[in-house]
């Protein structure tokens, strides 16, 4: 039900009387932020009925419905879900949804200043987007005992966690965008196949090149590089194009059919075999700077390369020699070395943009209308597992944290 301007008023008179409900009834500050939090989230024909701060009070403290516990004990006992960054409304039921009966819900935006460092120290499950952003140094401290860190993201190379606890349980929200990134990698591989932006630009200049032999995608291998919920979902849409699927992880197998699976110490078979490469890993310690020269060497001499995951997975100028000296190669890339959201500015030490076998995109593989209550609703369901006591996935390992 959506806040009248009445309503909203009252809520903030609420708020001061629950303080004080909270100080006689011997309770901790956390019933009282519990409370205001119900009242966000499950305002009813009832309660928008209520007209003075005391009968809300009132409500929570004697309706059997009220979830706020008025003891200290239960207070300190019930899980308790923390948001870090503002959500908006639409996104705040998804987790509403995805939660449940879990935990209670709080989003430290709406947490008063004082009272922050109290929830921090009773968060059950965090989900953040940047916690160099939304923590201070001091409240980066109050959280060694969370038995989940989960990321908003899928990418989460250019936040430190580095300055987080060290045993501290941290997972990327694998797969977020997975779908739309595929068919993304799908839309490169096409464009770059059948020639499309070279003969566009050639039909500019008069050419027309009807006799110009393009490529089917039937019948060649796509190299995975990186086979985790992008990956599969690119091995999905390039196996109904009628490609074999050739793939590395780290683990060596998958429940995702493949026609050859690997580990990374194979990657030198992966890339040989490789008609279309799809880079689909995470940016670690072990993946930064994988394909220098050498590795690029390997591949066929009109293979073409997808980088949808990070730049620093290449080597930049390697790429570009390799561009320069291969003119049937072809480097289709979403993800470049330095970007807006991870470094303040985009720009290339080289001019790729300039070479007729590059394909450009700028990082929008997963800008998808509403795609991002698609991400929240994974992010969320993944700190639910961890609050009911199931293993959380993409957790990220002490040898992953890149700052």
């Amino acid at each position: 039900m959506a806040l009248t301007d009445s309503l909203k008023t009252l809520l903030i008179e609420t708020a001061k009387s629950l303080k004080v409900s909270a100080r006689r009834e011997g309770v901790s500050q956390g019933w009282m932020l519990c409370a205001m939090n119900l009242l966000y989230q499950r305002a009813d024909a009832k309660l928008s009925g209520l007209q003075t701060s005391t009968e809300v009070v009132r409500y929570f403290l004697e309706d059997e419905r009220g979830r706020c516990p008025s003891h200290r004990e239960e207070a300190m006992n019930t899980p308790l879900f923390v948001v870090l960054f503002d959500v908006e409304s639409v996104g705040r039921q998804v987790i509403r949804e995805v939660i449940g009966t879990a935990a209670d819900i709080l989003y430290l935006p709406d947490v008063e200043a004082t009272a922050r460092a109290e929830v921090l120290r009773r968060a059950t499950v965090i989900l953040a987007q940047n916690t160099a952003k939304e923590l201070t140094p001091d409240e980066l401290a109050l959280i060694h005992q969370v038995q989940l860190l989960q990321f908003y993201t899928a990418g989460v190379d250019f936040i430190p966690l580095q300055a987080l606890p060290a045993d501290l349980p941290i997972a990327a929200n694998s797969g977020a965008s997975a779908e739309p990134m595929a068919e993304h990698a799908l839309a490169l591989t096409l464009a770059a196949a059948k020639r499309l932006f070279f003969e566009h630009r050639q039909l500019a200049t008069g050419a027309f090149n009807q006799f110009t032999p393009n490529r089917m995608l039937a019948g060649r291998v796509c190299g995975l590089f990186g086979f985790g919920g992008m990956g599969v979902a690119a091995a999905r849409l390039m196996r109904a194009m009628g490609m074999q699927i050739h793939a590395i992880n780290r683990r060596g197998h998958s429940a995702e059919p493949t026609d050859w699976m690997g580990t990374p110490e194979q990657l030198d078979v992966l890339l040989r075999a490789a008609d279309v490469l799809v880079i689909a890993a995470p940016l670690t310690r072990a993946t930064l700077g994988r394909i220098g020269t050498r590795e690029l060497a390997l591949m066929k001499e009109d293979a073409i390369l997808v980088n949808l995951a990070r730049g620093e997975i290449i080597e930049e100028g390697a790429l570009f020699a390799h561009l320069q000296r291969h003119p049937a190669y072809t480097a289709c890339l979403d993800a470049w070395w330095v970007e807006p959201v991870r470094h303040g500015t985009f720009r290339m030490q080289y001019p790729f943009l300039e070479l007729p076998n590059v394909i450009g995109s700028p990082h929008n593989s997963a800008s998808v209308g509403g795609w991002h209550q698609v991400a929240l609703r994974r992010a969320a369901a993944n700190c639910r597992r961890a609050l009911t006591g199931e293993p959380p996935q993409g957790l990220i390992g002490p040898d992953e944290r890149l700052q």
